[in-house]
């Protein structure tokens, strides 16, 4: 019973890390809730968040740019910076999950491996749908 108990309180404690950690990383990349004050480039560096803190940060960035008032004029780009995925074999990587769950809306860069780039469509107001 004793390690049953000593077990599931690692797990806890590892969670509770877990947890410090994605607040921290998340804490590096504060100027999401700027997002509109940015003129062109949104870079978001997702290295050192937990896979799950990292879907919920993207989420975040989505929900951001979903809301962003600077999408009624013009298509918009984040860049999410993953690294390569090359370090972790046995792991399922941000870059692969990102990648399988948004499909066509993000795409590795051209110029660089570790980087992926979700487009966001400009949104069509009814002034656009009349010409």
């Amino acid at each position: 019973m004793k390690n049953s108990m000593d077990g599931s309180k690692l797990q806890a404690q590892r969670q509770n890390l877990i947890s410090q950690i994605d607040e921290l990383v998340e804490e590096r990349n504060s100027h999401l809730s700027r997002i509109d004050e940015f003129s062109e480039a949104k870079v978001f560096d997702l290295h050192w968040f937990s896979l799950n803190g990292a879907l919920k940060f993207v989420r975040k960035i989505q929900k951001a740019m979903e809301n962003s008032s600077k999408r009624f004029s013009q298509r918009q780009e984040v860049t999410l910076i993953t690294g390569w995925n090359n370090r972790i074999p046995w792991n399922t990587s941000i870059k692969t999950t990102l990648l399988d769950i948004y499909g066509d809306a993000i795409r590795v860069a051209e110029n660089n491996p570790g980087r992926l780039i979700w487009s966001f469509e400009k949104k069509w107001t009814y002034a656009d749908h009349l010409f």
